[in-house]
């Protein structure tokens, strides 16, 4: 099967297409020294074209179509042969040239009219558009995505009710997931527990597979060491006879300042990576645990911080109506004091 053509990793694709954008952008600087007179219109032209130049260009870089490829560089071979008229002062050439530009000249004021036509309808949007636009700004920041291991960011809460923008405390909610205790706050998941989910995710799948393959292939070990066994019974020696051979998983020394080792036995290798493995399993199950009761910590503090801040909240508005009632009665023994008739009294004289 052919290989796909991918056009920005062609050498000879890009070297075409260098070629071509070079050759245009000096027939226009020539284009300008052509006139002889260096007036600035000559050279404000030769500007102009050398922008379209770029444009067109920087436009259509990432193309992939073969068509679409052909049709630019034939388009572009056509320019470049109408140039070199231009600079030889054909009039023909030149009235082409002035075609092209009136016709691009009035493509952008289409383009600026639907653009302007556009913006009058524009829309400021809604509070939900404007949180989710707010949350993929989040996603795609690189230093959200990294994490601090001696100052993780949950452990700096509860914070101050100063720094908080909603309206009242939020209680997070203690999860576990595959083994993992989280504290998930309402709202969007951040990235960055994604990310810490999906990692030690892999990590203890990982593992747990090679535990299973040990399991698994643990009767060859018992084998291997049979087959040693009766080797010996014979008189054979297959490290005597085989020097560089690297049948032993390892060996070991009799002692510290032992000068020779022993070769350990297969079963005993198995063994060994087997222990290592459940022992790092173990070990982050404990990490996993003071992490979680940590999290627990903080769990609590929130809620015992919501709840003071609720009671706080209610019974400030308690007094809030208390003074306003206060108000009422002064205001109101104010004008009985006045002569005003009371509210609600019709006036005898009526």
């Amino acid at each position: 099967m052919p290989r796909p053509f991918v056009a920005h990793k062609s050498h000879a694709h890009r070297l075409v297409c260098l070629s071509l954008y070079r050759a245009l952008l000096k027939e226009c600087t020539r284009f300008s020294a052509s006139d002889g007179t260096g007036s600035s219109i000559s050279h404000g032209t030769a500007t102009t074209l050398q922008s379209l130049v770029r444009y067109r260009f920087r436009k259509d870089r990432k193309l992939a179509s073969l068509a679409a490829i052909q049709k630019g560089l034939d388009a572009g071979n056509e320019h470049l042969s109408l140039l070199r008229d231009c600079v030889a002062r054909s009039s023909d050439a030149l009235e082409r040239l002035g075609v092209v530009l009136r016709s691009v000249i009035e493509q952008a004021k289409e383009k600026a009219a639907i653009h302007a036509r556009n913006d009058s309808f524009w829309q400021p949007p809604s509070k939900a558009k404007r949180n989710f636009m707010a949350q993929r700004e989040r996603a795609t920041r690189k230093d959200l995505h990294q994490s601090s291991p001696g100052n993780p960011a949950v452990f700096q809460r509860p914070k101050p009710l100063s720094e908080i923008t909603w309206p009242r405390r939020k209680v997070p909610n203690y999860l576990i997931t595959s083994g993992i205790p989280l504290l998930k706050y309402p709202g969007p998941q951040p990235i960055l527990m994604n990310r810490v989910i999906r990692q030690k995710w892999k990590r203890n799948t990982k593992r747990q597979e090679n535990l299973d393959l040990l399991e698994a292939d643990r009767h060859l070990a018992a084998t291997e060491d049979d087959w040693d066994g009766l080797m010996k019974e014979h008189g054979v020696d297959e490290d005597a006879d085989e020097p560089n051979s690297t049948r032993r998983p390892f060996t070991r020394k009799l002692h510290a300042g032992a000068s020779t080792a022993i070769p350990v036995a297969w079963q005993d290798a198995f063994y060994s990576a087997i222990f290592e493995i459940r022992a790092a399993h173990k070990e982050e199950e404990l990490r996993n645990k003071a992490f979680g009761e940590k999290l627990y910590n903080v769990l609590r503090e929130e809620r015992d911080l919501r709840e003071r801040e609720r009671r706080a909240a209610k019974h400030e508005r308690r007094m809030e109506r208390k003074r306003a009632q206060l108000e009422g009665s002064v205001t109101l023994s104010a004008g009985i004091d006045e002569g005003a008739p009371p509210p609600g009294r019709v006036d005898e004289t009526m």
